[in-house]
């Protein structure tokens, strides 16, 4: 969303207890993590589309920000950033690395087609 341009999914450790785990089990929970995320991100979308049928069934409203609307938002988040950076190493380390990423998505809407957008549906075969 327009508040949250990221997904969070993580596992925090204290680092004495981190270091306490052998090499093998850290490798395993990083692997876990990582199958984890990717059932995640996997499923979301396709479980998504019953949940917005339901909604749409059930009489619900579903709004679309209008893009001015989310103009106006980032350009207030952005700013709200900008001054948190001040004095703020972390802060500045994470935001630089998080536009960055943003820039570097910028291609992706050329290098693929959202779900459901190139496909011609054909009749279901009983």
């Amino acid at each position: 969303g327009v508040h949250q341009p990221a997904a969070v999914q993580e596992c925090e450790f204290n680092k004495k207890a981190w270091n306490s785990i052998s090499k093998r089990d850290q490798q395993m929970i990083r692997l876990a993590a990582r199958l984890s995320t990717f059932d995640a991100w996997r499923d979301h979308a396709y479980k998504d589309l019953g949940a917005y049928k339901r909604f749409e069934k059930s009489g619900n409203t579903m709004l679309r920000l209008e893009p001015g609307f989310i103009k106006i938002a980032q350009k207030a988040a952005n700013e709200w950033a900008d001054k948190q950076v001040a004095g703020n190493a972390w802060f500045k380390k994470m935001l630089n690395h998080q536009r960055k990423f943003q820039r570097d998505m910028q291609v992706y809407p050329k290098m693929r087609s959202g779900p459901g957008t190139r496909t011609t549906i054909g009749k279901t075969h009983k």
